[in-house]
Order: structure tokens, then sequence, then C-alpha cells
């Protein structure tokens, strides 16, 4: 079944909006197609972050023709998964840029991919060595370095081939550069796998709490 267009096309106005759109972004190398399927979605995320009064105005004027959105609001890690309201499907976010993208679910539904200003916690560059290890079918242990850390979250380095996938749950242990040489026992959900880097958010503790906030200078509150 052929989907409704997302705008009137067959307005004369609102192809001219999509012209000009297109002209005014060609000196900052965007180039796409007005005949494309997603053509409308593709400017109006190409323009997110222009920073152009005309392009502006016009990406403004081509937003309030869009039907109802369904807003999410991600982290902006790479392969961030959300459900569609409408068919209950899966969509991913594959880059975290520009910060705010439309994008059409194969149903129909529209959503507004929504990157929050900053993230939840900042996160610092670091190099602690640690181990993982998957308790599934086949349990599964391998050495890591954490390179990137945050209160809620870290990414890490494994050392040899690997079959850790989305959603994985792992227990990973890592030791803080800190005076006391701490090691932090927790449990992880991977939110992407990238060759030999895997990205992670902590399912939270008391000890979570306590050790990385202070080694991070987060403030905490114990419950």
């Amino acid at each position: 079944m052929k989907k409704t267009p997302l705008i009137d096309l067959s307005s004369r106005e609102h192809t001219q909006m999509l012209i000009d759109l297109r002209k005014l972004l060609r000196p900052y190398g965007v180039t796409l197609s007005l005949t494309g399927r997603d053509a409308v979605l593709e400017l109006i995320n190409a323009s997110a972050s222009i920073n152009h009064e005309q392009v502006k105005q016009i990406r403004s004027s081509l937003v309030q023709l869009l039907p109802k959105t369904q807003d999410c609001y991600l982290t902006g890690e790479p392969y961030e998964k959300v459900i569609c309201e409408n068919c209950q499907g899966p969509l991913y976010l594959d880059s975290p840029t520009p910060r705010e993208q439309y994008v059409a679910c194969g149903c129909g539904h529209l959503l507004l991919f929504i990157i929050e200003e900053q993230r939840s916690h900042v996160r610092q560059d670091v190099r602690l060595e640690g181990l993982y290890r998957y308790e599934g079918e086949n349990i599964r242990l391998g050495e890591m370095v954490v390179v990137n850390l945050s209160y809620s979250g870290c990414r890490f380095r494994v050392f040899a081939p690997h079959d850790i996938a989305l959603h994985d749950q792992l227990q990973i242990s890592f030791t803080l550069d800190n005076a006391d040489q701490t090691i932090v026992h927790q449990i992880v959900d991977v939110i992407h796998v990238k060759d030999d880097m895997v990205g992670a958010n902590f399912i939270a503790s008391e000890q979570l709490d306590h050790n990385l906030a202070n080694y991070l200078g987060v403030s905490w509150v114990k419950r």
C-alpha cells in the first residue's frame, strides 16, 4: 500500500519550500534528491544544525506541516532503541547528530528522536583494566579496559574475539585508579557494540552510588 505523503506535495507553496531549502543547503555540502520517499525528513534533519536565518525559517515552516510525532528522548549513544507506539516495532538511532531527527517508521508513524543537551552524567576518559563475564548458555570470561566512564555507564575495549551482542547483560569488574585502588563490580546492559568496543549502561546499586560518585566527583545521597 502506498504511503500518504507526510506533506502535501501537490501544494506549489510546499514544493517551493523544499526546493528553496535544498538550494540553501548546497553551500554546506548537503545534496539531497527531492524524489526520495523520505526527502522531506532528510531535508529537515540536514538543516537542523545549520545556523542560517532563512534555513531556520523554512525548516520551521516544514516542521509545522508534519503530522503529530512521537517524541523520544535519547542520550545520543549510537544504536539506541525506541519502540513505535503505533506498531510496537523497534527503531534505532544510527547517529547522534543532528540533535533532532525525524524518523518515519515502516508503519507510517512519525517519531522525533531528541538528543538531550547533555548526558545525564558527564563522561570521563579513563584507562581502567578489568574483566567481563557473561553467564548465558555458555559462560564467557574476558579481559577488558574501560576507556570512558560515567556515573551511569561506561565504554570498554575487549582484547580477544567475542560474541557480545546488543542488550546482553554482563558482569564486569574494574579497578579505579584512586588511592584505594577500589574494585567496582557491576552488572551492565549492553547498548552498543562495534568491533572490539562495547558501550553499556550500569544497572544501579548502592555500591555503584558510593564508589563511582566519589571517584567522579558526583554529588550523591545514600538512601
